[in-house]
């Protein structure tokens, strides 16, 4: 009886991955320093060191060409007490003609597993609530951008 319960958690384990969507949509950043905040792909880690921090990045590629890739970040994190924080993040990103703007209100909450909160044993959850706006601003001598 107990391979039945077994089986059916294999299978609901190994299906589920099949209905979900990615968390971010074809406007991915171009961004390589998420192992310095990785609350910025995960809103679990939001308030993990127990501490309110605030991270600004600016990146600017190809700076002496008109229309480089720039994105800037924004980035608060507030803990609540040992368990819970909240972060609220900003992106500016900008690409030739295409600029989009995304503001993101996330939640966190470790569950310790230890006896002490020294343990480094935790389960973290994170939820995130945020709007993107997408916009292709042309310029003057774009041909192909009808204004």
């Amino acid at each position: 009886m107990k391979w039945i319960y077994s089986f059916l958690l294999f299978v609901i384990c190994s299906t589920c991955p099949l209905l979900l969507h990615a968390q971010q949509n074809q406007q991915t950043l171009v961004y390589n320093h998420y192992f310095l905040n990785p609350a910025l792909y995960n809103p679990s880690y939001i308030a993990e060191s127990g501490y309110t921090t605030l991270h600004l990045n600016y990146r600017k590629q190809w700076a002496n060409f008109e229309g480089a890739p720039r994105t800037g970040t924004l980035n608060l994190q507030v803990p609540l007490n040992y368990r819970a924080g909240f972060g609220i993040n900003l992106y500016n990103d900008r690409a030739g003609i295409l600029e989009t703007n995304t503001g993101m209100l996330s939640f966190a909450y470790q569950v310790y597993l230890g006896k002490k909160i020294e343990t480094l044993h935790k389960l973290g959850f994170g939820l995130s609530f945020g709007m993107t706006n997408s916009r292709i601003k042309p310029t003057n001598n774009d041909p192909l951008v009808i204004t």
